[in-house]
């Protein structure tokens, strides 16, 4: 069962300067970044455990908000994490809840 975050509690989308740099030299990392984020945003949030899971599906129930994170593989088997911080938080103000596509090693 998916359960769609609402986008307006994603915050604004950013990347790392790791993941810009691959993706301005590899056509079909850009395009994987691209259906990453739109599984993420459909409330696809890949290859996580159960505990990841739930703590996501609670975060996307509570009013409060909290972190969503998503964790993917790119055609080459690169890994990608998704993270949202602050989500449904935007009342914090603007930089305090947004989404970051990352390398983990970025982390």
């Amino acid at each position: 069962m998916l359960t769609k975050p609402g986008l307006q509690n994603l915050g604004p989308l950013i990347w790392t300067a790791g993941v810009e740099s691959r993706c301005l030299t590899d056509e079909q990392f850009f395009r994987d970044i691209g259906n990453i984020v739109t599984l993420y945003m459909s409330g696809d949030w890949g290859s996580i455990d159960e505990d990841d899971y739930e703590s996501n599906l609670e975060t996307c129930r509570n009013k409060d908000g909290g972190t969503i994170m998503g964790c993917y593989k790119t055609f080459d088997n690169t890994r990608i994490w998704v993270i949202t911080s602050g989500y449904a938080q935007q009342h914090m103000g603007r930089d305090y809840c947004y989404t970051t596509v990352l390398f983990p090693e970025e982390y």
